[in-house]
């Protein structure tokens, strides 16, 4: 009596290696396009790949392959459809950096960060000016907040050393802020203990 077996059966592919390099690495079809063909699921091809011995493709390659597929000869034309109005995930063109200040996508614009990305208020500023800020041009936040970019909030520096003379001097104002607020937090003590 044969023994039971529990747990998912892989689907028997009666197909050779010969077979298989032909469709993944020849013909150049994915995972998926070969399970279609089979009528099984991705996993078990990607199972059966690596049973005979056929490497997966690298990312670099994937993007070529799929590159190939949708008409376009230059795998770098197709991060160009990942981007923008035309990505899946897009959500309007803004979004909040790890670094606390807004961008918007802006890909013609001249400054843009990686050819597609510029920081809010420095748009703002530009706006307001009606022409593009230069590199060395700094915009300032008044009151510290990097995502508020409201043009009353915003001022333009003439450079980089102006804008540390600034913060220093905003700096200063925060630690006699500090220094007064500890004198009277120990005044207001004192004058409990003395009850």
């Amino acid at each position: 009596m044969p023994e039971a077996r529990t747990g998912k059966r892989r689907p028997d592919i009666k197909k050779g290696r010969d077979w298989f390099f032909q469709k993944y690495v020849t013909e150049k079809l994915s995972g998926p396009q070969i399970a279609q063909i089979l009528a099984c699921n991705p996993s078990a091809i990607y199972d059966e790949l690596r049973r005979l011995g056929i490497s997966r493709r690298t990312y670099s390659e994937c993007l070529r392959v799929k590159s190939q597929w949708s008409g376009l000869t230059n795998p770098r034309h197709h991060s160009k459809m990942l981007f923008g109005d035309k990505a899946a995930n897009w959500r309007g063109g803004r979004r909040k950096w790890k670094t606390g200040y807004i961008v918007v996508y802006a890909p013609d614009h001249p400054r843009a960060v990686n050819g597609r990305y510029v920081k809010e208020h420095r748009l703002v500023m530009e706006k307001h000016l009606g022409r593009y800020l230069f590199p060395w041009e700094i915009v300032h936040h008044k009151n510290g907040l990097k995502d508020d970019n409201r043009i009353e909030n915003l001022q333009l520096l003439p450079s980089n050393a102006e804008h540390n003379k600034q913060i220093q001097t905003v700096y200063l104002e925060n630690q006699n802020l500090k220094a007064v607020n500890l004198t009277l937090f120990l005044m207001l003590i004192q004058s409990r203990g003395k009850r």
